[in-house]
């Protein structure tokens, strides 16, 4: 997994790099919290796997498990998860 940020419609995100794809971790994270059915996704995806870089670092054995569980959610649906998942040729670094 390549971790990097990127910015998208003017947000910077922190994603990961797979391919030509380029993948919000924070998003993804949730987007997969929610489809498990868990309340609240948002919170738990914003403590456990933050959107700045060096929290994310700080916290790696929380966020690390996390982001590999977004990853995993992604390519099983084949990288096509509106508002997590985008072409590379779309975003900034």
């Amino acid at each position: 997994m390549k971790l990097g940020t990127f910015e998208i419609s003017g947000r910077k995100r922190l994603g990961a790099f797979e391919g030509h794809w380029a993948v919000d971790l924070s998003a993804s994270y949730r987007a997969f919290l929610a489809a498990k059915g868990v309340l609240d996704p948002e919170a738990k995806a914003d403590a456990e796997l933050p959107p700045e870089a060096g929290q994310f670092i700080s916290q790696n054995e929380i966020s690390l498990p996390a982001a590999k569980k977004a990853i995993d959610f992604v390519r099983k649906k084949n990288f096509q998860v509106p508002d997590c998942v985008y072409p590379v040729s779309q975003i900034t670094f």
